[in-house]
């Protein structure tokens, strides 16, 4: 069982690689709310960084620097990945520089010093509709139908509140039965509303 001070056991030159990846796992879920899913993604991430740059020795943490950082991000954007799933790692890393250097394991904050790849963001950007293509999708969900309500439900809730679908997704875990009888029944109200 890991504790809060990252794994630090009485005695031992640092925590242990196990140790300090269960505390930043416990810090990612409680303190920071992510999915398991998102944590899943920064403790791999975590994990691959020790093992690369100290070699798996949390102990030697201390002794990072920026060059150590933009290496493991070259090494990570040379195993073949996108300039975005690059970005991706760069975000996870950032985090848990944040984390190393609130704990003390690391004396700099070296959460600057990750370089972002290039080019990345604005080809991923997504293009605005034109005026009235909002409603004319809208139109295309036959409400007689229970997919239908369900597609008009989906289609108002990202063109009015601009909901992505992960948050959809999880919306629609959320809301009780008989919310979403409710939701069917005031679908054609839904299009003054709009």
């Amino acid at each position: 069982m890991s504790d809060p001070s990252g794994g630090r056991r009485a005695g031992s030159g640092g925590p242990r690689l196990s140790d300090l990846l269960d505390a930043y796992r416990s810090y990612l879920e409680g303190e920071r709310g992510l999915s398991s899913l998102t944590v899943h993604g920064y403790v791999q991430t975590a994990e691959r960084f020790v093992l690369g740059r100290c070699a798996g020795d949390p102990a030697r943490l201390a002794d990072l620097s920026a060059r150590d950082v933009s290496g493991f991000v070259l090494a990570e954007s040379s195993r073949g990945l996108s300039p975005r799933t690059v970005n991706e790692v760069v975000v996870r890393l950032r985090s848990l520089l944040r984390y190393l250097y609130v704990k003390g394991l690391i004396d700099a904050p070296l959460a600057q010093a990750t370089p972002w790849m290039a080019g990345s963001r604005a080809g991923s950007l997504p293009r605005t509709l034109e005026p009235g293509a909002g409603s004319r999708l809208l139109a295309s969900c036959d409400v007689s139908t229970e997919g239908g309500v369900r597609d008009f439900a989906i289609l108002a809730l990202i063109i009015r509140l601009g909901l992505r679908a992960r948050e959809i997704v999880k919306l629609t875990r959320d809301i009780p039965l008989i919310v979403r009888s409710e939701l069917t029944a005031a679908a054609p109200k839904f299009r003054r509303w709009l």
